[in-house]
């Protein structure tokens, strides 16, 4: 009896000292690539947009990857969004430093969508309801071209920049846009924020016109820029990650911002994404955090995560998945973190 009670005592404690190890990140097998840049999901697909890697598909939420990318002239993917296609099925579009592509079969196979498209340095995309049963496509570019708009899923584009900001050095181009983003506007209708050099800009009207909105994001000084490159909506508040990795956060479609980043003092972040009320943060050099609380405080959530570049940040069924600078794809799901508070 002595031995079997030792035996179980012995058990217990490699179960118990074993256990916590189940509540980490965990890596994935690919994709391949340099670094991620961008993710989408579909159904139950989710696509890895990749630094000179193309576009990989994963079926099974990150678990394994493999490479989409027959017809992808350009391979170096920034940014990735998914339409409805009114049949069923989904576009899944690809913003490339080559201009956009369309899928309509899972990536099987790309076509090019250029026309009308003066700058093909695509940041950001971004799909909008139109009001009338279809959707709108945004396109955002680096290089000068400001905002471009298609109302035919990509076939034909045009540029949509009255307000944005003109650079310094060249009267002629617009501030790049690295991001844009779509939040319920309270009154059953859409706004649009666009990250850029030089704040937020927000269009209520699908694109027409844009105004500034950084008031409270902007440093006072001399040099007077903040760079927006990621967004997160949570209900009617809008948050940003702005110049210097802090977050910032609006209640009110961006006419004053405040700091949201009690907890991220000593650290950059790159990305920000929303789970229901849940916000995850990924940054430069100290992983993963979490905040409940609408960043009023956030706490690491890290456990098995390397001290690598988290490039950026996507929900995939009941997972948070992290994509970083070395191409690594990590999983861990969102109730450990959420329920545990987080390690």
């Amino acid at each position: 009896m002595k031995t079997i009670i030792q035996f179980l005592f012995v058990m217990f404690c490699l179960f118990a000292g074993t256990t916590p190890l189940l509540a980490q990140w965990v890596q994935t097998n690919g994709p391949p690539g340099f670094q991620i840049q961008c993710f989408a999901e579909s159904g139950t697909n989710l696509f890895a947009g990749d630094y000179e890697g193309g576009v990989s598909l994963s079926t099974n939420n990150g678990k394994s990857w493999s490479r989409v990318d027959s017809g992808l002239t350009n391979t170096n993917v920034q940014s990735l969004v998914v339409s409805p296609n009114g049949t069923g099925g989904a576009n899944i579009f690809a913003g490339t430093s080559g201009g956009v592509f369309l899928s309509t079969n899972n990536g099987t196979s790309w076509a090019e969508l250029n026309s009308g498209l003066t700058d093909t340095s695509i940041v950001t995309l971004a799909v909008s309801p139109n009001g009338a049963g279809g959707t709108n496509l945004f396109a955002g570019t680096q290089d000068g071209g400001g905002v471009y708009l298609s109302t035919d899923n990509g076939t034909r584009w045009t540029a949509v920049n009255s307000g944005l900001l003109k650079t310094v050095y060249d009267p002629s181009l617009y501030i790049s846009i690295w991001v844009i983003t779509v939040s319920p506007n309270g009154a059953g209708g859409t706004n649009l924020f666009a990250g850029t050099d030089n704040g937020v800009y927000l269009s209520t009207n699908n694109g027409t016109s844009w105004s500034g909105v950084s008031t409270g994001l902007l440093p006072t000084g001399v040099y007077q820029y903040s760079i927006v490159r990621s967004f997160a909506v949570v209900g009617a508040a809008v948050f940003a990650e702005s110049s210097g990795g802090s977050v910032y956060m609006s209640t009110n479609n961006g006419t004053s911002w405040v700091a949201a980043d009690s907890g991220l003092t000593n650290t950059i972040v790159q990305s920000i994404v929303a789970s229901g009320t849940n916000l995850f943060a990924g940054t430069y050099d100290d992983g993963v955090y979490l905040s409940t609380n609408n960043g009023t405080s956030w706490t690491a959530a890290s456990t098995g995560l390397p001290n690598a570049v988290v490039q950026v940040l996507a929900i995939s069924g009941t997972d948070l998945i992290a994509g970083t600078f070395s191409s690594d794809v990590w999983r861990r799901p969102l109730s450990e973190m959420v329920a545990g508070g987080a390690k």
